[in-house]
């Protein structure tokens, strides 16, 4: 399997854009060998604070808050039936 059809792969996969998932793996490699490697993680959360959003991956993380909201609705609903029962 070529580079790039791995790529898209893991974008469509994971919504996850190809080009972030390249830059990322870049990072990776250029620090491949040195002993210490300082600032990695804060050159990783530069990578991903930057805007990814292409076509469709604003969608992605809107839909990614309504399942966060109802994940804690549906906890929050537990927690008192649990309260109940206690």
């Amino acid at each position: 399997m070529m580079t790039a059809d791995l790529l898209k792969q893991l974008e469509e996969q994971h919504q996850v854009p190809a080009e972030l998932i390249m830059k990322l793996i870049e990072l990776e490699l250029s620090m491949e060998g040195l002993s210490v490697r300082r600032g990695l993680l804060r050159k990783m959360e530069s990578l991903l604070e930057q805007d990814w959003d292409a076509d469709n991956s604003h969608d992605y993380r809107i839909d990614s808050l309504k399942k966060l909201d109802s994940y804690e609705k549906e906890m929050s609903d537990l927690k008192e039936k649990y309260e109940e029962l206690a």
